[in-house]
């Protein structure tokens, strides 16, 4: 089995998700490779997976129109017969798309499997492969900001292209799936598929909980969605509740918002109390977390539309048997049962998100339940071992039907031209 990953950039940190499940994959044996848009980031691929270093191509595909214009007269000047490739896909004035093709024409790859992460970059391989210059079973994870950011400018039939030629679309939750199927994707080419997490990877350790003293920690970009901002007011609160209490709060993580969550940490005089690590290496993060008392993400719909898909990072800290704060808020429901697993708060609400800090901070029992609960619904739904296995299966059943478009159906039965397990 041949699969391709096309990817915008490879690695990126803050998409662990898809370097898990590609390393997964080669670890079954998959005959993989990634086809990344975009430049090497300077990571060391070998560090990821030994296999890697050989198996990663990148296109090059500059971020300024300037600099892709540059680099398309170039291409031309080289290869002339490029020009019919990029002028095929000409759409919506989308330069980045004709730049791929003209660097796609020349190899022309064929696979079993092209899989996308992210909608925006289905959309690209799907005009690809519809005009001949990449070959093989389109499959796309469609996360959620890729189906919410009003900045897309997304219009009525914004992902037509998508939606008409690809054979399968895996939301990573109910609720995506459901979006989907309102924009007018096919429902009998969906298939919710979560992301996971390695389990034998993350096991709990054993830590020392001191009374009197609460840590928290928070992993993930400093962006609107994220609710870092939130999570800083609401800790201002418990401390002026609660003078004695020793409390601290670890973010893990860059972004545009890093600077206004630093200046909102002097205002409220947390200084001593709030510290920013930066952007860790993931197993430095994982440690961090593992000191920790619970672990905090109180996700919002930013003002542009962005929102969450399932976040890794509460997945990680589940897996750690640590309890989780977060919110009410796209699929977070689905992984984090309010009360079971973890505590869910309303969107935007400091004052309630606070007393959810008091409650875990209080109660060194109730954080053991939640914690051990957490790590039992992980195994369960969220366990990247046996995800991969399914996927897997996914690559199969459509490699097993020839018919272009070939769907399957969420109904309980296969569809009259898929030969899809009916469980994923």
């Amino acid at each position: 089995m041949r699969v391709a990953y096309v990817v915008k950039n490879f690695p990126v940190l803050s998409e662990t998700f898809v370097i898990q499940e590609i390393c997964d994959h080669l670890e079954a044996g998959i005959d993989l490779t990634v086809i990344a848009l975009g430049f090497d980031r300077s990571t060391s691929l070998d560090t990821i997976h030994r296999s890697l270093p050989g198996r990663t191509r990148y296109l090059g595909l500059p971020k300024r129109r300037s600099a892709q214009l540059w680099s398309l007269a170039k291409k031309f000047c080289a290869n002339p017969r490029a020009l019919t490739s990029a002028l095929k896909v000409w759409r919506r004035g989308r330069l980045s798309d004709v730049l791929v093709a003209a660097k796609l024409s020349a190899m022309k790859p064929q696979y079993d499997v092209i899989h996308c992460h992210f909608g925006t970059i289905g959309q690209t391989a799907s005009i690809m492969r519809r005009h001949g210059l990449i070959s093989g079973k389109l499959i796309v994870t469609v996360h959620g900001f890729d189906l919410s950011q009003g900045k897309l400018g997304f219009a009525e039939d914004y992902y037509k292209e998508l939606f008409d030629h690809t054979d399968c679309l895996l939301p990573v939750s109910d609720h995506w799936k459901a979006k989907l199927e309102n924009m007018g994707a096919d429902p009998d080419r969906i298939r919710v598929h979560r992301m996971g997490v390695d389990l034998q990877r993350l096991r709990p350790v054993a830590y020392e909980a001191r009374p009197g003293v609460f840590r928290l920690c928070s992993i993930g970009r400093f962006v609107e969605k994220k609710g870092h901002l939130f999570s800083i007011r609401a800790l201002a609160k418990v401390r002026e509740r609660h003078p004695d209490l020793h409390l601290s709060l670890q973010f893990v993580g860059d972004g545009p918002l890093l600077p206004e969550a630093q200046a909102l940490v002097q205002t409220l005089g947390l200084s001593g109390i709030v510290e920013f690590r930066g952007g860790l290496e993931h197993s430095a993060a994982l440690a961090l977390l593992a000191e920790s008392d619970a672990f905090i993400l109180p996700s919002i719909t930013a003002s542009d539309g962005n929102m969450e898909g399932v976040p890794v990072s509460i997945m990680e800290a589940m897996a750690l048997q640590k309890p989780v704060i977060s919110t009410w808020h796209s699929g977070i429901p689905e992984l984090v049962e309010h009360g079971v697993s973890g505590l869910l708060v309303p969107e935007q609400d400091v004052e309630t998100l606070s007393r959810a800090i008091e409650v875990l901070a209080d109660n060194p029992a109730e954080r053991a339940r939640l914690g051990a609960a957490g790590r039992v619904k992980v195994e369960r739904c969220f366990n990247a071992s046996t995800l991969g296995h399914e996927l897997r299966a996914v690559y199969a059943a459509l490699i097993e039907d020839k018919r272009p478009g070939a769907g399957l159906t969420l109904s309980g039965k296969k569809s009259a031209h898929s030969h899809m397990p009916e469980r994923v």
